[in-house]
């Protein structure tokens, strides 16, 4: 049996089974860990011990590149310049993204709740059953998606972060049909919502816009928020109320958000001004949102100009820690190759719930739907 089977074996919980070792807490997400980094260094002994078997192709400049010390830059991720040229190919082959979908965990779930019973616990404390969750949760999107739930789709592009203290969340790009495509305010405010649904028609989707679609509070007088930059909220909020949805040149339609009647909405604790509330709700698709019951923001891309930008987000790469690199050379041997493994052991920052992703997972990234 391979380390990786075992491990996937003792994450699994049975029934009835009082595992200490999911009772362990930070000891539970150190072996998480040190499972997966034992598979990747089992995997990288063999990459250093067989260097002449492998067959590589040769390219210009490589060699001169390495002996000038050339920069590396480590927040770029394994193979993100070849995943780029690759999805800008997709673009000129079926045409820009339509639709910009970005889902995140909501340890709220009820199978995450029902699952994790000690009141000791957190779902840091359980990243297995928080993985198991979400890539189901994930799956049942794509799955939605590629059925039209936003239109017909031709091409959908997705990737998993992993944050370092955070929840998982996905990125998913979207180009739909032809017949499909965005192209008129009708359609854009079909697609997505940036007002608050009505509390008596629709409860659940009301709760779940008010706990997981609202930004801030932000702005002067709460100038320590982390969306703050030089006095501005870098997201652009508050947003302007607006009765029509409208074209704009930053990348993203104005979308309509319009006043509510006056008075003040308070809503667990927190008061808003019901006139502007709708200036502070991310965008979101109504259908999605009650659906999967989580943060889910859906965004129609506009013009060209941030088809780069936006690919260029979406596979930014794993967070990596901060650290200095230098190369050591036998002064005996002016030629002799940086170690590119130990620079690969060295520096990443990988947290548990993508480990333990790591033993379930797809890894499918694109598909593109049967002509």
């Amino acid at each position: 049996m391979a380390l990786r089977e075992h491990t996937a074996y003792r994450l699994f919980q049975k029934v009835g089974d009082q595992s200490a070792l999911h009772q362990g807490g930070r000891l539970f997400q150190q072996w998480v860990v040190d499972q997966r980094a034992k598979c990747e260094q089992e995997q990288l002994r063999w990459v250093a011990t067989h260097q002449k078997e492998i067959r590589a192709n040769q390219y210009h400049g490589v060699e001169d590149a390495l002996l000038n010390e050339s920069t590396i830059t480590l927040d770029e991720g394994e193979g993100l310049t070849t995943a780029y040229q690759d999805f800008m190919a997709i673009v000129r082959e079926y045409g820009k993204p339509d639709v910009f979908v970005t889902i995140t965990c909501n340890p709220k779930w009820e199978e995450i709740e029902e699952k994790i019973t000690d009141p000791l616990q957190s779902t840091q404390d359980r990243p297995d059953i928080v993985a198991r969750v979400w890539q189901q949760r994930l799956k049942t999107l794509l799955k939605d998606l590629d059925e039209g739930v936003l239109g017909r789709l031709l091409v959908r592009i997705y990737v998993v972060e992993f944050q370092k203290r955070g929840l998982p969340h996905a990125h998913i790009l979207i180009i739909l049909e032809d017949e499909d495509k965005p192209r008129t305010r009708e359609i854009i405010d079909k697609l997505v919502s940036t007002e608050l649904p009505d509390l008596n028609v629709n409860p659940d989707l009301f709760d779940t816009v008010m706990t997981c679609m609202m930004h801030g509070p932000c702005g002067e007088a709460f100038p320590s928020r982390s969306c703050m930059k030089d006095e501005k909220c870098s997201k652009g909020f508050p947003k302007p109320l607006v009765e029509v949805t409208r074209a704009n040149q930053d990348g993203y339609p104005v979308y309509r958000r319009r006043r509510r009647e006056p008075g003040v909405l308070t809503y667990k604790g927190k008061t808003y001004d019901n006139e502007t509330v709708n200036q502070w709700v991310v965008p979101y698709n109504p259908y999605l949102s009650q659906k999967y019951n989580c943060h889910i923001n859906v965004e129609v891309c506009t013009p060209i100009t941030t088809i780069k930008y936006m690919y260029k987000y979406v596979y930014k790469g794993s967070d990596r820690a901060v650290i200095t690199i230098k190369a050591v050379r036998d002064p005996n041997n002016p030629r002799e190759e940086p170690n590119e493994i130990l620079r690969f052991l060295n520096a990443r920052y990988i947290p548990p719930s993508r480990h333990v992703c790591v033993y379930w997972r797809s890894r499918s990234r694109a598909r593109r739907t049967p002509s």
